[in-house]
């Protein structure tokens, strides 16, 4: 699966260079690369995508789907504390990922203590 990925990086990175630079093409190398586990490179693809906001509910996005719950909870905030009429959309991301975080913590604790 990984070198699907890094193929979709070069395949979208072509696009970008032959002027085909539209935000669905800059979000897709987002998704791409943060599959990747280049997640700075990614927050730059999506930024140019759309607006700083939405680039970090995206990264929340994947961080969330990656079962990394605190990094999701950090990037919908920040989207948040970026731009409040965003709010609405990155709430809802915010919440799925505090409880998927709570969540988490309690499977963890229940491992500990072999319940």
């Amino acid at each position: 699966m990984r070198r699907l990925y890094s193929l979709a990086v070069i395949a979208f990175n072509n696009a970008l260079e032959h002027n085909y630079d539209d935000a669905r093409t800059y979000n897709n190398l987002g998704l791409a690369l943060a599959r990747l586990a280049r997640y700075q490179e990614a927050l730059v693809a999506f930024r140019k995508g759309g607006s700083e906001a939405r680039a970090h509910n995206n990264l929340g996005c994947i961080y969330l789907e990656q079962g990394k719950y605190k990094k999701a909870i950090d990037s919908f905030t920040k989207a948040i504390e970026i731009s409040p009429k965003y709010y609405t959309k990155a709430s809802d991301n915010l919440q799925k990922a505090r409880r998927a975080y709570r969540k988490s913590r309690l499977a963890a604790e229940d491992n500990r203590t072999g319940e």
